[in-house]
């Protein structure tokens, strides 16, 4: 089993590796902190589940200790049209805390989003959760679409 969390915030990037540790301890967990360093990943590598933040900054260099506060708003999105088009079959997750995203003038919903993201990319979105600090609700949510796989 191999999974990929992509994630920018520190304490949800924890949360999720001990989840993924508690719930599939042979896994072999790789983690991407940024837009492009997780299009980096992805590119060269497949993995059974893939649990995508969907605002994410845009790049980190964790060789040099730099990264980006400017933030892709909708990175996890443009990450999961670029997986769709490469025609890779993918088993992707997004986990946010956020219940609305501004898009331009309109705000998007999670649940629309989701929807949205089960229209334009169906090989590779598997569906989403809301991340809620402190909450176990999340982790069962994540379990429960993982055991779809």
């Amino acid at each position: 089993m191999t999974i990929c969390i992509i994630e920018d915030a520190d304490y949800k990037m924890r949360d999720l590796v001990e989840w993924a540790k508690k719930h599939y301890p042979d896994a072999s967990i790789t983690r991407a902190e940024s837009f492009r360093s997780a299009a980096k990943v992805l590119k060269s590598h497949s993995f059974d589940i893939i649990l995508l933040d969907m605002q994410l900054k845009l790049y980190d260099d964790l060789e040099s200790g730099i990264s980006s506060d400017k933030l892709a708003t909708f990175g996890g999105e443009r990450l999961l049209r670029q997986m769709q088009r490469s025609g890779r079959k993918a088993f992707v997750i997004m986990i946010t805390q956020y219940t609305s995203f501004s898009e331009k003038l309109d705000e998007v919903t999670f649940s629309r989003l989701c929807d949205r993201l089960t229209q334009t990319c169906p090989d590779v979105f598997a569906g989403g959760v809301q991340y809620l600090l402190g909450s176990p609700q999340w982790g069962n949510d994540l379990l429960q679409l993982t055991n779809k796989k």
